[in-house]
């Protein structure tokens, strides 16, 4: 496993993910359950969790309509 992202593993991981009430992903592949939480998905994204308001505060003259 050399590259950088394995588009056959994402595909089979997001083929058989479910999501709880919290919004984790869960999925299993060869018997081995992956989680994806809010914190894991904070890393490997780079986002914060407060979305297009934070975005607003933080862009001179933003405008939503024109985005």
């Amino acid at each position: 496993m050399k590259e950088n992202f394995y588009l056959k593993l994402l595909k089979v991981f997001y083929t058989c993910a479910h999501a709880d009430l919290e919004g984790n992903l869960f999925s299993t592949i060869n018997s081995i359950e992956m989680i994806i939480d809010a914190e894991v998905w904070k890393v490997v994204t780079r986002l914060d969790m407060g979305g297009v308001h934070k975005f607003e505060e933080s862009i001179d003259e933003y405008n939503k309509m024109q985005t």
